[in-house]
C-alpha cells in the first residue's frame, strides 16, 4: 500500500522596503541650535517667526525630540544624518541667523525661501542625488552651496542675492536652473564632471561672474540674461567635452570659451 504524505508549503514574508520616518533631536546652547537626525528619512520644516526665533515641525511622520520653538538663535546646524532627508525653511519674518547644512549621505532635498534671510546660508552635501530649491527669497549675505557627487538638481527663482553666490555640484549629471533672479554681487558656478545642463533665464548680473561646466558633454542655455558691460568681463567655460551653448537676448560683456562649434 502506497503512502502519500502531503508537504505543506510555507511562504516567508519579505523584509519591508518601507523606510520609516525618524526622529530629529533639537539641541540649543546659547545662540547655537543643532538639529540631529537619525538614519531614517527625516522631514522637517523650519519657520522664522522673528529675527532670531524659529519654530520646528516634523513632517511625514518625523518626530521632534526637544523644543519646537527656539529663541535667541544666531546659527542653525542641520545634521540630519543618513537617509533621504527633506528640509523646508521659510521666513515670513526676516531671519538674521546663519544656516549651515552639514554633509550627510543620502538623496536629500532642501527648499529655502519665501522670505528674507539676513545671515549667510551654507549647504555642504555628500554623495547622493540631491535637490536644492531657492525660491521667492531675499538673501542679504553670501549663499554657498556644495552638493557633492551625484545627479543633483539646483534651482532658483524669483529671488535676489545681495552678496556672492557660489555653487559647486561636483561629479554627476547635474541640472542647474536659475530664473527670474537678480545677482547684486558676483556669482560663481562650477558643475564639474559628467554631462551637465545649465539654464539661465530672465537674470540680471550686476557684476562680473563665472560659469565653468567642467568635463563632460555639457549644455548651456541663456535666455534674456544681462551682464555688466566693460571689464572685468563675465566668463562661461564649456571645458573638456563636446559642449553646446544657446544664447537668446544676452546683453553686456560675456566671454565664451570651449564650446562647440
Amino acid at each position: 500500500m502506497s503512502l502519500y504524505r502531503g508537504v505543506g508549503l510555507v511562504v516567508e514574508s519579505l523584509e519591508s522596503r518601507c523606510q520609516p520616518a525618524g526622529t530629529v533631536t533639537v539641541l540649543q546652547s546659547g545662540g547655537i541650535v543643532r538639529l540631529l537626525g537619525d538614519a531614517a528619512n527625516n522631514d522637517v520644516a523650519l519657520t522664522a517667526t522673528g529675527s532670531n526665533t524659529l519654530t520646528i515641525a516634523g513632517l511625514s511622520g518625523t518626530s521632534i525630540s526637544g523644543p519646537t520653538t527656539v529663541m535667541g538663535v544666531n546659527r542653525v546646524y542641520l545634521e540630519l544624518g543618513a537617509g533621504a532627508d527633506s528640509t523646508s525653511i521659510t521666513a515670513p519674518s526676516s531671519f538674521s541667523g546663519q544656516i549651515i547644512a552639514r554633509a550627510s549621505p543620502g538623496d536629500d532635498s532642501f527648499n529655502i525661501g519665501n522670505g528674507q534671510y539676513d545671515g549667510s546660508i551654507v549647504v555642504l552635501e555628500q554623495h547622493g542625488n540631491d535637490s536644492l530649491v531657492l525660491t521667492s527669497g531675499v538673501f542679504t549675505e553670501p549663499v554657498i552651496i556644495r552638493t557633492g557627487s551625484g545627479n543633483d538638481n539646483v534651482s532658483s527663482s524669483a529671488s535676489t542675492f545681495w552678496r556672492r553666490f557660489e555653487l559647486s555640484t561636483s561629479r554627476g549629471s547635474d541640472n542647474v536652473n536659475l530664473s527670474t533672479t537678480n545677482f547684486a554681487d558676483r556669482a560663481v558656478l562650477h558643475t564639474d564632471d559628467d554631462n551637465d545642463v545649465l539654464t539661465l533665464t530672465n537674470l540680471v548680473f550686476s557684476t562680473h561672474s563665472r560659469f565653468d561646466l567642467g568635463t563632460g558633454h555639457d549644455q548651456a542655455v541663456l535666455n534674456n540674461v544681462t551682464f555688466p558691460a566693460g571689464k572685468p568681463q563675465s566668463v562661461i567655460i564649456g571645458g573638456l567635452g563636446v559642449d553646446t551653448l544657446s544664447q537668446t537676448a544676452v546683453a553686456g560683456s560675456l566671454v565664451v570659451r570651449d564650446f562647440f562649434p
